[in-house]
């Protein structure tokens, strides 16, 4: 293996590693918890708003969340 392909690799796995890292912490700032018998969407552990006031399907949303949240920090 020659350094160019070396390097290569190396940024390749380095680029790999932080989109798993944005993805897990997508993962921990966008969440669906429970409060006073209605579930929240929550960014960073603070309530934003109860899921019944989003048009779209609370899992999904949330999902598409963490989507544009990874794309963005990319």
């Amino acid at each position: 293996m020659n350094i160019e392909e070396y390097v290569k690799k190396w940024k390749n796995r380095r680029a790999m590693k932080k989109r798993l890292e944005r993805e897990w912490k997508a993962e921990e700032l966008f969440q669906l918890k429970e409060y006073n018998g209605k579930i929240w969407l929550t960014f960073n552990g603070n309530r934003v708003c109860p899921c019944d006031m989003l048009k779209e399907l609370p899992v999904e949303a949330v999902r598409q969340m963490r989507e544009l949240y990874v794309e963005e920090k990319n």
